[in-house]
């Protein structure tokens, strides 16, 4: 569930003065809770922008890539790095995982999407 930047900063508020907003449907009471910590966790951490929606089709490049990476391989937590830089853990993992495999190039953009045919290649055509 997708929660608006005005509500998860007046959770925030509220949680600062010791209340819980109503737990909304669909949702247990005990992780709406978890969910408004983790919020001001990294709202103290990084600033309250990593805890509001970003442009979802961010193009990260190989440079940004690779200075989280190198943190994660010095031996800082894949967790900390994930929210102070506002990139989700499973992609900082799955960057982890190609940079150890492949190297620098595992962590370059790759074209995307089936590779076109040959001009030789086309289906011919049945004649009637």
């Amino acid at each position: 569930m997708k929660y608006s930047n005005e509500f998860k900063q007046m959770c925030i508020e509220m949680y600062y003065k010791g209340k819980y907003p109503e737990t909304p449907d669909g949702i247990t009471v005990s992780h709406f809770h978890d969910l408004i910590r983790e919020w001001v966790l990294k709202s103290e951490k990084a600033g309250i922008e990593t805890v509001m929606h970003k442009n979802q089709n961010k193009r990260w490049t190989p440079e940004e890539r690779l200075n989280l990476v190198e943190q994660v391989v010095a031996g800082r937590a894949c967790k900390a790095v994930a929210e102070g830089s506002g990139v989700t853990r499973g992609l900082l993992y799955a960057w982890v995982r190609k940079y150890r495999m492949e190297g620098y190039e595992g962590l370059v953009n790759k074209p995307k999407g089936r590779k076109p045919k040959e001009p030789g290649q086309m289906p011919k055509k049945k004649e009637e």
